[in-house]
């Protein structure tokens, strides 16, 4: 196999000294500044601080203002970009900061902090102040479904979401419960389920809350939660009159859904795949 000569490269050398101040970005928190006191050629950071309880994420920036630098916590600018036949360009790493994020629970891998129970505005993931009601169509048209949701429980010291899902299956009633709650990366975790009343999932000191929305995602990715498979289908669905819907896929063994959800509204519509004409449909309001 022949490799291309790249003809448009230019190679920029950064020097770094230390040690070099770095303010801890924690919201409504006493923490103190982080210390960079190295940043070697092989490529290791170092830097101290006597907090114990809360992560830190490496951020990156391109570039230093005043006023208004972007800092980034992943690569994503960097993958994935487009061919030009000239020359192309993007932006890459040349300053680094360390980012400190407060908690004050700790469930296995998970932090949370006195924001866990509130869900920001541009989140798929919304706390009504109504129930919310879905109506079965097509086979399931005598079905039918109610979602309330409430916070102030506390769970394990977290403070949490709750939400009783009720269903009405042609006469048939269940309810199920869960509360859940936000991980300070963004995470919905849920930390416990009842089913007609009884405990069915209790997560622990030690026992990681299971993930039920990732904070974010891109198309493709999958995960696993309660024995289910997830995957993030398109983040520019459309359904029916909606537009701009957040598409799921769910499966568990030979049952396969695909849920809908609007940013700061939460689901639409889910259906089955071997029945797309029947599934459940949140009711005009």
């Amino acid at each position: 196999m022949k490799h291309k000569i790249l003809q448009c490269v230019t190679l920029i050398a950064v020097a770094v000294t230390a040690p070099t101040t770095l303010q801890a970005q924690a919201p409504n928190s006493n923490a103190q500044a982080s210390i960079a006191t190295s940043l070697s050629k092989n490529g290791i950071l170092i830097w101290t601080n006597s907090i114990t309880n809360g992560l830190y994420t490496i951020q990156w920036a391109s570039s230093l203002s005043a006023t208004n630098t972007i800092w980034l916590n992943s690569w994503d600018t960097l993958t994935q970009i487009h061919a030009n036949p000239n020359c192309n360009t993007t932006t890459v790493p040349m300053f680094y900061r360390v980012q400190y994020q407060a908690a004050t629970v700790r469930l296995g891998d998970a932090f949370f902090n006195d924001s866990s129970d509130q869900i920001p505005t541009n989140s798929i993931l919304a706390i009504p102040t109504k129930s919310i009601k879905f109506d079965g169509f097509g086979n399931y048209a005598d079905y039918s479904q109610t979602n309330r949701y409430s916070t102030g429980d506390t769970v394990l010291g977290v403070k949490t979401i709750k939400q009783e899902v009720t269903k009405n299956q042609s006469g048939y009633w269940t309810n199920t419960t869960y509360w859940w709650a936000l991980d300070i990366l963004g995470n919905q975790r849920i930390l416990k389920v009842t089913h007609d009343g009884a405990n069915t999932y209790l997560a622990s000191i030690t026992n990681t809350p299971t993930i039920s929305k990732p904070a974010s995602l891109s198309v493709g990715t999958t995960w696993n939660a309660f024995g289910a498979w997830n995957t993030l289908i398109s983040t520019n669905a459309t359904y029916g009159d909606y537009t701009n819907l957040i598409e799921y896929q769910w499966v568990s063994g030979f049952d396969v859904d695909f849920e809908y959800f609007q940013v700061g509204v939460g689901k639409i519509v889910d259906y089955w795949y071997t029945d797309p004409d029947s599934g459940w449909q949140r009711r005009s309001e």
